[in-house]
């Protein structure tokens, strides 16, 4: 196993800082059964739930997002996160870490723990192996193993090295081993089923649906196979074909027995997800499939997050919430409101919070945090990603489909775009006043003028590659593919570069507390000084960010599984009007 290199010998400060999570949910990444309990590998580490009664026993929280599992040779559970493999007992204590970073993929017999992804192999005390495809997915059977290569076949490969790798010539989505017969998800070929009497000479011998599914998750239980296509169609097979078919949202299977286990996602038309809420749904399938039980939770993801350093202001689809940061380690949520079709991300300035992200700009009210309004919707007839900023007296909006606009909350009802220019744009970035940054085609980023919101005006154009931009120590702050380029905004009008800090592949970005960024970097989060140019471990532990924003000492990650809280304790805020009301009266 490959070990974690450290990243830097610097330590930030915020090592200490205190933290606190809000609205903790799974995503189920895969499943394990043992009887009746079943293992969910979901995102924050791994939940054990009693089928017997549908009920959740167990949460373990893992240190970095939790991808698959697998079942040591001696019954522990092995979690695969994306900092290396965590050991379970059966009580959901850990046991052991073993540090590993870039897998996806985890599989375990009685000899092997293999992991891979997205193009190497790892054997534990093992060879490595590289492939030149991306691996879809990999299977274990006693000494062979099968690596589903994207666009090239399965390779079917000797662990004990006494056989030739082969290629089996057959396009694969997914993999399981069901006794002797290999059951393949083949995308547009369909369902595949191979005979492994002989691992190392899989043969073909079965074919369903080729050219009328496209199969992408497989599980085998039995004389039955169940074939998922997504988003939510599952087909149930037994040897005389298709026999019943089941319409849920499927990404993660599972069968033992005479049980089908079952979790997915809902996409809308542009494959953006919403959780179901349902992590868990189990279905008898010895005849007709009927569904027994499932396990309910919250949906999310949490995918928004602003704050002032009191309240932080979060989107959990499809609700829109109000949450207490002031005790870091025990926030609190104080107001929840429902939004149709509500926008991904959050944007606070003063006592208004605009949502966007999908096409739309959601404008809400918080000047009452106990009781958010939603003010108004505008419309942009775009696509995402979509972005939005609080100019002065307006709303920017940009996408790459319909252009940059300006819009004016305050005296159309619906709002109205009144300024606007024709381009597609994928970031907007302003600080309520009257300059706008915003992102052309992803290869340069522009200054707007204004001035006059029905005549914006380009000042200056900058090539630069963006994948992301904000506003962090009253500079300018581009996330590019090769690190952050940070812009004097002296004059805001006229960005002038003024330092750039290398790092590779940076992901989700956001402002920290000071002349700061944090930045998602390597499956860890980096604090970046921008005027000293040192990069540190940040110290904050956050699993898979969506979001990040800092204000009044706290920061704040919308981190997918929950909303994670960060900093020193601040005041608290007042109660709500009404009880202030009440406490006033003799």
């Amino acid at each position: 196993m490959r070990r974690l290199a450290p990243l830097l010998l610097l330590f930030s400060s915020t090592l200490l800082a205190q933290s606190g999570v809000w609205g903790a949910r799974g995503v189920s990444h895969a499943f394990l059964v043992r009887g009746n309990s079943v293992f969910d590998i979901d995102g924050r580490g791994v939940a054990l739930y009693d089928v017997a009664n549908f009920t959740r026993v167990a949460v373990a929280n893992s240190d970095a997002e939790s991808l698959d599992g697998a079942f040591a040779a001696n019954g522990d559970l092995l979690v695969l996160t994306r900092a290396g493999i965590d050991r379970y007992d059966a009580q959901l204590a850990r046991l052991s870490h073993t540090d590993g970073t870039g897998f996806e993929h985890l599989r375990a017999n009685d000899k092997y723990v293999v992991t891979a992804g997205p193009n190497d192999v790892a054997v534990l005390n093992g060879s490595p192996l590289h492939f030149a495809s991306h691996i879809n997915a990999i299977a274990l059977n006693g000494d062979a193993l099968y690596v589903a290569l994207e666009q090239t076949g399965i390779a079917v490969v000797d662990l004990t090295g006494a056989n030739d790798t082969t290629i089996l010539p057959e396009n694969a989505k997914d993999l399981a081993v069901a006794g002797d017969k290999l059951v393949i998800a083949g995308g547009v070929d369909g369902l595949l089923v191979a005979d492994i009497a002989d691992p190392f000479a899989p043969r073909i011998v079965r074919r369903e649906g080729a050219g009328v599914t496209n199969v992408a998750r497989v599980a085998a239980a039995g004389t039955k196979i169940f074939a998922g296509e997504s988003p939510s169609t599952i087909r149930v097979y037994d040897d005389s074909g298709q026999i019943a078919q089941i319409s849920d949202p499927v990404q993660t299977l599972a069968a033992d027995g005479t049980r089908l286990f079952v979790s997915g996602t809902n996409f809308d038309r542009f494959g953006l997800a919403t959780e179901t809420g349902a992590p868990l749904r189990a279905y008898d399938v010895a005849g007709a499939p009927r569904l027994i039980g499932e396990i309910r939770d919250l949906a999310g993801p949490v995918s928004g997050a602003a704050t002032d350093g009191t309240f932080a202001y979060v989107v959990d689809r499809p609700f829109f919430r109000v949450i207490d940061v002031s005790t870091t380690s025990a926030p609190r949520e104080v107001a929840t409101l429902s939004i149709d079709d509500i926008e991904d991300h959050v944007k606070l300035h003063g006592q208004q919070v605009i949502l966007y992200g999908r096409g739309d700009v959601d404008l809400i009210d918080v000047s009452d945090p106990y009781r958010p309004r939603l003010a108004g919707v505008f419309h942009s007839f775009g696509r995402p990603p979509s972005n939005a900023a609080f100019a002065r007296d307006t709303i920017v909006e940009g996408n790459p489909w319909s252009g940059f606009h300006v819009v004016d909350f305050a005296d159309f009802v619906p709002p109205a775009q009144i300024g606007g220019v024709k381009g597609h744009y994928y970031e907007i970035v302003a600080g309520g006043g009257d300059v706008a940054y915003i992102s052309g085609e992803g290869v340069s980023i522009v200054a707007v003028d204004l001035r006059d919101p029905r005549n914006p005006t380009f000042t200056k154009v900058i090539q630069v590659g963006v994948k992301q931009a904000f506003l962090a120590g009253g500079d300018l702050v581009v996330r590019s593919v090769d690190g952050l380029h940070v812009y004097s905004l002296a004059d805001p009008f006229n960005p002038v570069e003024a330092a750039f800090m290398a790092m590779a592949e940076p992901d989700v970005a956001g402002p920290a507390d000071g002349a700061a960024a944090l930045v998602w970097n390597g499956g860890s989060l980096l604090r970046a000084d921008l005027a000293t140019r040192a990069i540190a471990p940040s110290g904050l532990i956050v699993l898979a960010p969506m979001q990040i924003d800092s204000a009044g000492g706290k920061t704040v990650v919308a981190d997918r599984y929950a909303l994670r809280v960060f900093g020193p304790n601040t005041a608290p805020p007042p109660p709500p009007p009404a009880a202030r009301r009440r406490a006033a009266r003799p």
